[in-house]
């Protein structure tokens, strides 16, 4: 779902068998199972190798051809750890033009949305805002089990929670 400068991306399970050779496919469906809601979040940092630096991360590299034949890269770090704590982000760096960034994408939207307003999660505060690093960041930390929790999107006719 594009939302401007940001974008929610619905991830479910097709073939069961297919989702059952990856890691990332054994956790969706493990999640659509017990189920499903919000899965991981993802924060675009200004300096990303500093970012995977300061928390000694291994980037990898992704593409993906859209339908209209563009091809979108990005390069990603920590998903590994997201995947066990859901209270923290993995990081992308997009390597595409900002025309071409996913949550550019046109879109019928009843609303005009305006990106992400907020992230919720639950787990451990203090470890959450070192994992990020940026005090500005618009993330609410409640305590309980490590999980995304909802996000607010902001939107002309106000915000909406997507739990």
């Amino acid at each position: 779902m594009p939302l401007g400068p940001n974008y929610v991306e619905l991830v479910g399970v097709v073939d069961a068998v297919e989702a059952s050779a990856s890691a990332f496919g054994s956790f969706v469906q493990a999640a659509v199972a017990a189920g499903g809601g919000p899965l991981l979040w993802s924060v675009r940092s200004d300096d990303f190798d500093a970012t995977v630096g300061r928390l000694g991360l291994v980037p990898s590299t992704g593409s993906r051809q859209r339908p209209d034949g563009t091809t979108v890269r990005w390069r990603s770090a920590g998903l590994d750890v997201a995947r066990t704590d859901p209270s923290r982000p993995f990081f992308i760096a997009w390597q595409v033009a900002p025309e071409n960034h996913p949550g550019r994408t046109a879109a019928a939207h009843r609303v005009k949305p305006s990106g992400i307003a907020w992230v919720e999660v639950s787990g451990d505060e203090q470890v959450v805002h070192d994992w990020l690093g940026d005090p500005d960041l618009p993330v609410r930390v409640r305590p309980g089990p490590r999980a995304v929790l909802r996000l607010g999107v902001a939107s002309e006719s106000g915000e909406i929670v997507l739990p």
